[in-house]
């Protein structure tokens, strides 16, 4: 067994990454209205695709939701904290909620590497006018 392991930028591949997961919309529990409106873009930050290019199936594990809204929480610093002492708390805060995001990483891997997770098949992968951004 071969791992390779890699990394997607989404900011310029989201529409790769949306054509690949319509496969596995159940697994994602998205209202497919709710991402069209355009105002709101899914948050792909911390999802993880094992994708068997010949076989072609994924399999994807989708971040834990923590129940932190960063913009809607209250400033925990005093009131007379300078903007760089606020960006260091909101990039802190930022990295910690990544972190709780991958936290059922690992078991998800063990289930990976026995077999026993859901496979979602792909009957051809997007192609190369899904990978650029259209300019």
């Amino acid at each position: 067994l071969t791992l390779h392991f890699s990394f997607l930028n989404v900011d310029k591949h989201s529409e790769w990454m949306v054509a690949v997961l319509e496969y596995a919309q159940d697994a994602m529990q998205i209202d497919t209205d709710e991402e069209e409106v355009g105002s709101r873009k899914v948050d792909y930050t911390g999802y993880v695709l094992a994708l068997n290019g010949h076989k072609k199936y994924l399999c994807l594990f989708k971040p834990v939701y923590t129940g932190e809204d960063l913009d809607s929480k209250p400033e925990e610093e005093g009131g007379g904290g300078s903007r760089s002492r606020k960006g260091m708390t909101r990039s802190r805060s930022t990295t910690l909620q990544i972190h709780h995001k991958l936290d059922r990483l690992g078991l998800w891997m063990e289930r990976l590497m026995e077999g026993t997770l859901p496979r979602y098949y792909v009957p051809a992968w997007p192609g190369l006018d899904k990978i650029t951004v259209n300019k």
